[in-house]
């Protein structure tokens, strides 16, 4: 990843995230099987992954850290 990027990765994983969910949501509501309500629940788990992961809540390293 570019240096500069580094720094907002986790940003952008969350807004990602939380954007796709919102649409899976849509998909959920308008389907009747349970396969994006499973998608849109597992977004919205990684989303808030990666927000704990920013503020701190969350000490890991992440797939390319140092």
């Amino acid at each position: 990843m570019i240096d500069w990027l580094k720094q907002f990765r986790n940003y952008i994983f969350t807004f990602v995230m939380f954007n796709s969910s919102s649409y899976t949501y849509g998909w959920a509501k308008q389907g009747d099987g349970i396969f994006w309500w499973v998608i849109t629940i597992s977004l919205l788990i990684t989303g808030i992954y990666f927000l704990l992961r920013e503020f701190g809540v969350i000490k890991s390293k992440g797939f390319d850290d140092d």
